[in-house]
This record gives C-alpha cells, sequence and structure tokens, in this order.
C-alpha cells in the first residue's frame, strides 16, 4: 500500500489556566511549520484514542498534566511538505498538574491570554482556536 494515500490523525490540546493558554514553540529543523508556535499535541498511534493521545503527548511535550474534562473544539487539515495529508482535532482541556519541561521538540513556551496569543508566530489557526475557546465559554469542559 502506498503510505502517502493514508492520513496521519493528529490530535491538539488548547491547555487553558488561570485564564491563558500553553503555547510552544516548534524546532527550526521540523518539517511542518518550522519554528512557529503551537499547541502541544501529536500522532494518534494504534490502539490508542484520541483523548489517551492527547494526555499523553502533552506530557511527553510539556510535563503537564491535564484535567479529564476535555471539550472537542473543531478539526482541521493540512498536507505536509512530505506529501502526509494530517487530520487534525483540537480539543479544549484545562491544566491540572505539573511544571514545564520541554522535550527535545521544542525550544521556548509562554502562557498567553488571547490578546498577547496575537503577537507570536502561531501556526496558521491556533489563533482562531484560542478564540473560539474564549467566545464559546468553555468553562464547563464536560
Amino acid at each position: 500500500m502506498d503510505n502517502k494515500k493514508l492520513h496521519i490523525v493528529a490530535v491538539t490540546g488548547l491547555v487553558e489556566k488561570n485564564g491563558k493558554f500553553l503555547i510552544i514553540k516548534r524546532r527550526e529543523d521540523e518539517i511542518a511549520y518550522p519554528g512557529m508556535w503551537t499547541v502541544p499535541g501529536g500522532k494518534v498511534e494504534v490502539p490508542d484514542s484520541c483523548y489517551e493521545t492527547l494526555k499523553r503527548e502533552i506530557k511527553e511535550e510539556t510535563g503537564v498534566e491535564i484535567q479529564d474534562e476535555i471539550k472537542f473544539v473543531r478539526e482541521y487539515g493540512f498536507t505536509r511538505p512530505d506529501g502526509y495529508h494530517v487530520i487534525g482535532l483540537t480539543f479544549a482541556c484545562r491544566w491540572k498538574s505539573g511544571k514545564i519541561k520541554l522535550s527535545k521538540d521544542f525550544t521556548d513556551f509562554a502562557w498567553v491570554t488571547a490578546k498577547e496569543a496575537e503577537n507570536y508566530e502561531l501556526i496558521p489557526g491556533i489563533l482562531q482556536e484560542i478564540q473560539i475557546f474564549c467566545s464559546k465559554n468553555f468553562k464547563n469542559l464536560t
């Protein structure tokens, strides 16, 4: 089977803590969106669910644990420079515990308000996702 015909399924999390959102900066040598700011997440792998992947990836990439209440925000899609098509699902979640300890794939982090996020070179769609989170008032994630 031609792997280029397969999709990558990815999940990302808008991690909120005290009205601010966690954003992380990708390394300059990343395949997609090098050096840009994003939110934590990663590829869904067999046999994990989207929620299991989200919790694992946020912990692996940032050292942060999230609460169990997770809410779907939106889906997105793009084709990476290497030809793989990515189907992404973004979820709203809240910080539970942990201090930031970035994985080797990221070079910096910030906790930002929706307004402050405008000052960062974010991957397309991230700012809109933060604005959706704020406009829909996701106070009750369950």
